[in-house]
């Protein structure tokens, strides 16, 4: 399947996934609301995941450039037994964390929930005592879906939260009579067979279980956790910047977690469709042409993504922006989901907006920093950006609230990228030229006219339609079908060879970008 096939197919299962992943969140609203069981029961997920998905995301990242140069320079014999050695590593590290995370529960609560009242701060224990034990299955899927990519294999691991999905739901469904129990007993399950999804088709690219001696002492086990260290730090700033908002959401409002957390969810909703079947894709192709240094079809890949990408995630943090309120009653704002729950989540949702752009972005960039085994780079600039936004939080939660946790977040991020953008652009990586700043004022341009003709589109739809939310699908409507017109009338070659299904894949054929 060629390149933009296989990108419009990652989208559409993950745009699937997400609508699955959804639905799981407007059940939980519907049932248990912005409350402390809810916040108790997203504190209890949030901990296992921000343990390990530093982690995961440090190990499975630095994964793909070590693999692939094992794999090109040494055969599949030897790039199979890599995989084995890190998986025993990497579960070994794993009993480590759950046992210092069972032994520390209590603290780890405080220390990420420290508004909770006792009865939330008990429950909150409970749950994650149970929810600790995702971490092995969590890295078992992280190395498998990392495994099956670089192996040019995107469709499974896109389908793999379809289970956990579904699990998780059940899981709500069953507690809805009171028993708040099977949340984190749901969360668990769930995470098990997400793991299990995968490992068959891993056996069909040709993975298969060896027995190994002493993985520690293996060098490329040892140069991929020096990769990993630092690119734990780097990948891992949006988490922490998340976990900062939450903890001290906990101490502004009741119910600000959850509020936090649903908007975040609905911000998150594009970028997992958009960026991470973006980079998904083009991660292990950067990695190869890093290793074969080939600059221009580097450059390429990366103009091709960075334009992609901007041309779908601006205009929708534009209509997130303008219809938040409204986007939020639609979807969250029914059973115990209040209309205050409403606002309160709506602001929070325009703020988060803002920096969806530079999120995006960042992806990018710092897949192309990992694939050159720089993850300094990227472990610097976060260290700088969370500096900024815990500054920013502290200051403008003062006066804006839980708002001003969602702003500091986004303001972070875009400082984040200049400093990404800056450190490839100086290690002469990749720097922007000129066909890429002509589609990007182009995707600007047209932006802006979407804008316009969704405003004045749902004036016109409101006088004629007395339903608010019809008058607002149809004004979106008319605005996307303004915008794709001109994306062909502009001729954003990256975007309509994408609408057009072009049969060649452009990033191995054409001359780099100018």
């Amino acid at each position: 399947m060629k390149k933009n096939k296989t990108i419009v197919v990652l989208m559409l299962i993950a745009g699937l996934s997400k609508l699955v992943g959804f639905s799981r969140e407007i059940i939980l609203s519907y049932f248990w609301g912005a409350t402390n069981i809810s916040d108790a029961y997203l504190i209890s997920t949030t901990i296992p995941t921000t343990i390990f998905t530093f982690v995961g995301v440090g190990i499975t990242t630095g994964f793909i450039p070590i693999y692939t140069e094992i794999k090109e320079k040494e055969g599949r014999l030897q790039s199979n037994a890599f995989v084995n050695k890190l998986l025993v590593s990497t579960l070994l590290i794993c009993c480590g964390l759950i046992a210092v995370g069972e032994l520390f529960c209590g603290p780890l609560v405080r220390i990420f929930a420290s508004g909770f009242d006792q009865e939330t701060y008990r429950i909150a224990v409970t749950f994650t005592r149970v929810s600790l034990f995702e971490i092995g299955f969590t890295t078992i899927m992280y190395i498998m879906t990392a495994y099956l990519q670089s192996e040019d294999s995107f469709i499974a691991p896109a389908l793999a939260s379809f289970p956990m999905n579904l699990m998780t739901i059940g899981a709500i469904w069953l507690s809805s009579n009171g028993n708040y129990y099977f949340l984190c007993i749901g969360c668990l399950a769930a995470s098990f067979a997400q793991a299990a999804f995968l490992v068959p088709f891993a056996f069909r690219k040709g993975f298969r279980i060896t027995r190994i001696a002493n993985p520690r002492g293996d060098s490329k086990i040892k140069e991929l956790f020096a990769l990993a260290l630092p690119t734990i730090i780097g990948t891992s700033v949006n988490d922490i910047n998340v976990l900062v908002d939450r903890t001290l959401a906990s101490n502004l409002s009741v119910g600000g977690i959850s509020a936090l957390n649903y908007a975040s969810k609905i911000n998150a909703f594009l970028q997992g469709i958009i960026v991470l079947s973006i980079v998904s894709y083009i991660y292990p192709k950067i990695a190869k042409f890093a290793v074969n240094q080939d600059s221009g079809k580097l450059k390429n890949v990366i103009d091709s993504a960075l334009v992609s990408i901007v041309f779908i995630l601006l205009p929708a943090s534009c209509v997130l922006i303008i219809f938040a309120e409204k986007i939020v009653s639609l979807i969250f704002g029914h059973g115990a989901f209040d209309r205050d729950a409403v606002l309160m989540t709506s602001s929070v949702l325009a703020f988060y907006s803002i920096g969806m752009i530079a999120n995006g972005l960042r992806e990018v960039f710092s897949r192309v920093l990992f694939a050159y085994k720089d993850s300094k780079t990227p472990m610097i600039n976060g260290a700088i950006g969370m500096v900024i936004n815990i500054v920013l939080n502290l200051v403008l939660s003062s006066f804006m609230g839980i708002d001003g946790l969602a702003l500091s977040t986004s303001v972070s991020s875009f400082c984040i990228l200049v400093m990404l953008m800056y450190g490839i652009a100086r290690k002469k990586i990749w720097k922007p030229g000129r066909t890429l700043y002509v589609s990007l004022a182009k995707i600007a341009a047209l932006s802006a006219v979407m804008c316009c003709c969704v405003l004045l589109g749902k004036r016109a739809a409101s006088m004629l339609i007395g339903n608010e939310y019809v008058s607002i699908a149809l004004s979106v409507l008319l605005g996307g079908i303004v915008y794709l017109l001109g994306a062909f009338l502009l001729d954003i070659r990256e975007i309509t060879s994408m609408l057009r299904f072009t049969k060649k894949d452009r990033e191995e054929e054409e001359a780099p970008h100018e």
